[in-house]
């Protein structure tokens, strides 16, 4: 299920109380994953996520809206579903006057096995129909997921399994890999920028859960990881992950998040 939390440094975070996104919806029952949230201009945001549906092994990617950031209403519809059946891990952001959401795909082959997945692209007006942009990053034997992309300066930067790192002139490409770049260990990856440059939020593991780490950067390329954990659980599920962070008008940032439990120990909140 999705959570968010509240932060008025970007260092001390503290979970709200609720859930932004529960597994109540018929294409989202077992699992709602990655969400990624799109401020609107009436101070409302969006928050796109991946819905599965369990029994065809199918995945696609639905919307949710609100006015305060925090009580959401489902949308009808879908957003995004490939051909194969199988979108998610979105990234959506604005680049100038349309919306473009990244996402993940593997093809049919997803039924048998996760088998190398790579980015896709869309791009849409109204942030509900969606029409296909092309393929963004794809290499056979190579498993591709969970992109972030945000600009610095003159260039567009895609962070991919929070791993690597990819620059473009264009949103849309051609995207090729920064081999200079330095980065933390993790994955869910989302950047916002700071007066100092830019602060990355990921996924890291202390044992077997998961807690949300933060690094640093000046340049989008080179990252020093800060001391402490940003947001963890004190409870026996396997933690938080695939954090969305974004600015509120009020210069505090909210993060939308993923809490996974542990369904042998706990009843899940």
């Amino acid at each position: 299920m999705t959570l968010s939390a509240i932060s008025e440094d970007g260092l001390s975070w503290a979970l709200e109380p609720g859930k932004r996104l529960a597994l109540d919806h018929p294409l989202s029952d077992k699992m709602a994953t990655a969400p990624a949230a799109l401020p609107l201009p009436d101070g409302g945001v969006r928050l796109y996520h991946g819905g599965v549906d369990m029994e065809l092994g199918d995945a696609r990617v639905l919307s949710a809206i609100s006015g305060d950031g925090l009580e959401f209403t489902r949308e009808d519809g879908i957003r995004v579903r490939n051909e194969s059946g199988y979108a998610t891990d979105p990234n959506v952001f604005r680049d100038g006057d349309q919306i473009v959401l990244f996402f993940v795909s593997t093809g049919a082959q997803f039924r048998d096995r996760f088998f190398d997945p790579w980015i896709v692209a869309a791009v849409s007006t109204d942030g509900l129909t969606f029409e296909p942009a092309g393929e963004m990053l794809r290499q056979r034997g190579v498993p591709h997921g969970s992109p972030e992309v945000f600009r610095a300066g003159d260039a567009w930067l895609m962070l991919v399994n929070g791993l690597e790192l990819y620059r473009a002139p264009d949103p849309l490409g051609p995207w090729q890999r920064v081999n200079e770049a330095r980065l933390p260990q993790g994955g869910g990856a989302s950047v916002v920028e700071t007066d100092q440059g830019y602060r990355l939020y990921y996924t890291a593991n202390r044992g077997m859960q998961h807690v949300v780490r933060s690094a640093v950067s000046d340049d989008g390329v080179q990252w020093t990881a800060e001391e402490g954990i940003r947001l963890e659980t004190q409870d026996e599920s396997f933690g938080l992950l695939n954090s969305d962070v974004v600015r509120l008008s009020d210069g505090r940032l909210r993060m939308y998040l993923n809490y996974m439990w542990d369904a042998d120990v706990l009843d899940g909140p």
